[in-house]
């Protein structure tokens, strides 16, 4: 078992959904690694294999899956991760083609969640409802103090919507 690696970035290596669930259950016995990038090819079910072991993780802090292939399917089951993970601060998923169910998947995390302090949603496809759902989230959550919705397609309804549920400690970037 690994006891002192504490980064790993694993990207650009064409890593799959298969390669990222073999990787998750890694994740689930770790207790030193606290940062793993993976720029790959992952899909909806390798977040899901990911998810596995992130959920009973409790050393990672930062986790970056930029650039992949989650989608709304993936990101929901990251949103479930969420609420069960424990030592996550740090999430970015920019570039993962997360519309708005996958938000609002991401929402429901948020709500349970009490560790993560940054989220980065930049360059998806998340609309006004997929803000809506997100801000549901928000209401609840006390630690979150940073959110990236650059570059997604959320009009005036859906910033108001995330503005009204945002704590003042939350810097919100559009």
């Amino acid at each position: 078992a690994n006891a002192s690696l504490t980064t790993l970035n694993l990207g650009y290596n064409q890593i799959g959904d298969a390669g990222a669930a073999g990787l998750g259950k890694g994740l689930a016995a770790n207790t030193a690694l606290t940062t793993f990038e993976l720029f790959n090819q992952i899909g909806a079910a390798g977040a899901a294999g990911l998810g596995k072991g992130l959920a009973a993780n409790t050393a990672l802090t930062t986790l970056t899956l930029e650039y992949n292939q989650i989608s709304d399917a993936g990101a929901a089951g990251l949103g479930e991760v969420l609420a069960a993970n424990k030592a996550l601060t740090t999430l970015y998923l920019n570039g993962n083609k997360i519309g708005d169910a996958g938000a609002a998947g991401l929402g429901k995390g948020l709500a349970a969640n009490a560790t993560l302090t940054a989220l980065s949603l930049y360059g998806n496809q998340i609309g006004d409802a997929g803000a809506a759902g997100l801000s549901e989230g928000l209401a609840a959550n006390m630690a979150l103090t940073t959110l990236d919705l650059q570059r997604n397609q959320i009009g005036d309804a859906g910033k108001a919507a995330i503005k009204a549920e945002a704590k003042s400690t939350l810097t919100l970037t559009f």
